[in-house]
């Protein structure tokens, strides 16, 4: 993984984008339930007071939910085409991202929802609060988690623009906004460099239990992996042949046990799951359970013999 954040292994890529149409779905929830929201406080707000904001803003308000609305659709649209679209799934997400970023950028003092003027020093400081929040929860429908960065730094671009025509104590403003601006940008990429590291760590453990998983297949006695309820974690191959089941069908002990005599048995098990009448002394069939210390029982089955 380099500096920032791509796989060197095309196929560890590949793999942390598998879940796409459960991220599309993710998104799609979280943008319909934006729009309710939005919606509905912004009904009450203006049903309540309808002279609050001069006209422009209520078409930034109208515009606003027409983007929410429109990323919807593109959501909606591309989750029912996913596969006739994934070869340009990466330009389709950053059209889409670019659209809901659209909605919670501040263009005030040019426009604002309400008339903020209006407001005392105590309800500008709370809306502003509420902006910035509203801002944040939209950051997680991104589907790339760099265009966060991306809409902080033209957000801020935009903001001090008018902050040094404007404000006469525009320094101690200036300073904070970087402060803020570098730790949501530092935690972020923290965020998502550690999402990753946890990814690969887990597709390692993935990797190796699929190469022990093959070896384990290619072995010539019978393996069961049972937890502490006496349910089958794991059957190898040759448990299935011997058998006579096919991969797909779930074994059991008592399936197991009830075709196939047992020699010995240690630790000791519950006799209920035992569905054969004798346990033999001869050679002829040889099996072997083994605790697992605070996991599971291991059971390897030798020369089994089917009834």
């Amino acid at each position: 993984m380099n500096l920032f954040l791509q796989f060197k292994n095309n196929s560890y890529a590949t793999a942390y984008s598998h879940d796409l149409k459960l991220q599309l779905k993710r998104r799609t929830a979280m943008i319909s339930l934006i729009i309710v929201v939005f919606i509905i406080a912004n009904g009450i707000s203006l049903g309540l007071n309808p002279a609050l904001g001069p006209t422009r803003s209520k078409i930034l308000i109208c515009f606003r939910l027409g983007v929410c609305i429109l990323t919807f659709g593109g959501l909606y649209l591309l989750k029912r085409n996913v596969s006739k679209c994934k070869k340009h799934i990466g330009k389709i997400n950053i059209i889409l991202d670019v659209l809901t970023a659209m909605s919670p950028f501040v263009v005030y003092p040019l426009a604002g929802n309400y008339a903020l003027d209006r407001f005392s020093n105590l309800g500008m400081f709370i809306y502003s609060w509420s902006t910035a929040v509203c801002t944040f929860a939209m950051a997680f429908t991104f589907g790339n988690w760099w265009m966060k960065a991306v809409v902080s730094i033209a957000q801020y671009i935009y903001f001090f623009i008018f902050l040094f025509q404007q404000e006469s104590y525009c320094i101690p403003i200036f300073i904070f906004g970087i402060e803020a601006i570098i730790l949501y940008l530092a935690l972020t990429y923290l965020q998502e460099k550690y999402d990753r590291i946890n990814f690969l760590e887990k597709q390692t453990i993935y990797d190796n239990y699929e190469a022990i998983k093959k070896i384990v297949d290619d072995i010539s006695q019978g393996i069961m992996i049972v937890d502490q309820s006496n349910e089958v974690i794991y059957a190898n191959r040759i448990v299935y042949t011997l058998l006579n089941q096919d991969q797909q069908q779930s074994v059991s002990l008592s399936t197991l046990f009830s075709q196939v005599n047992v020699k010995s048995i240690s630790p000791q098990i519950p006799i209920d799951i035992l569905q054969t009448e004798r346990v033999l002394s001869t050679r002829e069939c040889e099996n072997v359970i083994c605790t697992l210390p605070n996991l599971s029982y291991l059971i390897l089955c030798r020369m089994l013999r089917i009834l």
